[in-house]
């Protein structure tokens, strides 16, 4: 399996106190018995590790339904190659529908040359979505980009492709990844970056961002192009671990110009997005790489 370097690992730990009485007190007694709440195990710990050219359509209001990874197909002068790296499945035949596969050294998959226009879902995922802060200050926000006062851009400028189920095939996106709930985070590349042409200090750019979650029944990964969808279970559901990684190929041209393929998020001509100045930036085998960051709407 391609390794990633972004992982987000979670513990929660939970103690207790003992009391006794204080000098002088009187008997103690005790309150009524209170049953406690169950509290349920996961059935399974999901871990959805996103990089590369993916933007994650997050708005807050909550008239605006959809919750997706949108992954980016590139052009013919910025080609961009998906891969999608997943563990055993009970379903090993059926991985063809999403692209070619390989075997990954752990025994999992990796799969490659993904189909046109797939949308890939983790249904009741808990808890309800929401995202941390290091998502929300690693992960560039379009409209801070497009605009320095930061004025959000509204759904209406938004590409009509992102209404539907799955993607247009061979349209400007690859595939979705939907939201049903969990919890966003990000961690960031070394080094900084900033917008050329815009006000502002360097930043820090993401490099992955996690979608962690827990289900309480065994986990499906749901795959859907157009009508026809497969179902996969996974032979271990204990943790499952998902990479989506969407990086540039290499000697795909300049990086800087990497940033603004978001704009195909939009309608076209409503948004102009910048790009980005590498001088602070640290180095990647296939060049400098904060250009090649996820993003975030609005």
């Amino acid at each position: 399996m391609i390794k990633n370097t972004g992982l987000l690992v979670m513990f929660l730990s939970l103690g207790g106190c003992c009391t006794t009485a204080p000098k002088n007190a009187g008997p103690m007694t005790h309150p009524p018995t209170q049953s406690k709440a169950a509290t349920a195990t996961p059935a399974s710990v999901i871990e959805v590790n996103f990089e590369g050219l993916i933007a994650h359509i997050v708005p807050d209001d909550p008239a605006v339904a959809t919750r997706r990874a949108v992954v980016f197909a590139g052009d013919s002068n910025h080609p961009h190659a998906l891969t999608v790296s997943i563990p055993p499945v009970n379903e090993e035949s059926d991985l063809a529908f999403i692209g070619n596969v390989q075997l990954s050294p752990d025994g999992g998959y990796d799969i490659s040359v993904i189909s046109p226009g797939l949308t890939f879902t983790i249904e009741n995922l808990t808890p309800a979505f929401n995202k941390l802060g290091t998502f929300k200050a690693l992960v560039p926000s379009l409209s801070d980009a497009h605009d320095p006062l930061g004025t959000p851009i509204p759904p209406t400028s938004l590409n009509a492709d992102l209404q539907n189920p799955t993607p247009t095939p061979n349209g400007n996106f690859v595939a979705y990844f939907d939201y049903s709930g969990g919890t966003l985070t990000a961690t960031s590349f070394c080094g900084k970056g900033q917008f050329k042409n815009k006000p502002g200090s360097p930043r820090y750019f993401v490099k992955t961002v996690t979608l962690a979650g827990e289900t309480t029944a065994s986990p499906i990964l749901k795959v859907t192009r157009g009508r026809a969808q497969k179902s996969f279970t996974f032979k271990d559901p204990t943790f499952i671990e998902i990479l989506v990684n969407n990086e540039a190929i290499a000697g795909s041209g300049d990086l800087d110009d990497h940033f603004r393929m978001y704009e195909g998020l939009f309608k076209p001509g409503t948004v102009t997005l910048p790009e980005v100045d590498h001088a602070l930036a640290c180095k990647h085998p296939k060049g400098t790489v904060v250009g090649c960051s996820d993003s975030q709407w609005p």
